[in-house]
């Protein structure tokens, strides 16, 4: 009996890049959480950036380089890595460890995996201007999907397509996003929308994913 050969993780050097996030993250300090870092970090316009004036900030924009959702992915792993913690009890706030502070400075590196996650939304986002075949998994992701839309659209008392196109469900079932920050860079999403109707996505997604997760 042949077995199998399980092929490596893909590795890359994210000491450079998980510098610059965590400048983010002491520059603000310690004050917010991965969102809006992300923002800062991508030289985002948003409201939350013009409130608190981190347009000024030296990491502004440093991160233009790495698409949204790799941002994302570089900070879950800083935190399963223990190079940063997320401060719940505080909204969230991302906070510095020692370790974090020894990357900082130079005195140790970091590696990170390409994530599964990132690579599917970005198949997502380029499949959009072709019609997307849903396998069977996604087109049942998909179905709750829309009836969460139509639940929204008769709560507002507007036409469906307002809150979503079925091009934005669909790219959205292929991609499978479990934070609000992977949910950017699918077309006709767009921050107002995240701030309106992300949580409502993503608990779709979950319900999906973890059907039993209420059984008792």
């Amino acid at each position: 009996m042949h077995q199998r050969r399980l092929s490596p993780v893909e590795q890359w050097d994210g000491t450079i890049a998980a510098q610059k996030a965590m400048s983010a993250v002491l520059r603000t300090n310690q004050k917010f959480g991965v969102g809006h870092l992300i923002d800062i970090l991508m030289g985002a316009e948003t409201e939350k950036i013009r409130r608190f004036n981190h347009r000024r900030l030296p990491t502004f924009g440093v991160g233009k380089d790495i698409p949204r959702p790799v941002w994302g992915s570089v900070f879950r792993q800083m935190i399963v890595q223990g190079a940063i913690s997320v401060d719940h009890e505080h909204y969230g706030a991302v906070k510095m460890t020692d370790l974090g502070h020894s990357i900082l400075r130079g005195g140790e590196t970091i590696s990170f995996r390409r994530d599964r996650a990132a690579r599917l939304i970005s198949k997502a986002v380029a499949k959009t201007r072709e019609r997307i075949e849903l396998g069977k998994e996604d087109a049942q992701l998909f179905a709750m999907l829309k009836a969460e839309r139509t639940y929204l659209a008769k709560q507002q008392n507007v036409p469906a397509y307002v809150i979503f196109s079925d091009e934005t469900l669909m790219a959205i079932a292929v991609a499978r996003p479990h934070f609000t920050t992977d949910l950017d860079p699918i077309p006709g999403m767009g921050q107002s929308k995240i701030e309106r109707y992300g949580s409502n996505i993503l608990d779709v997604i979950t319900a999906f994913e973890n059907p039993n997760s209420d059984d008792t």
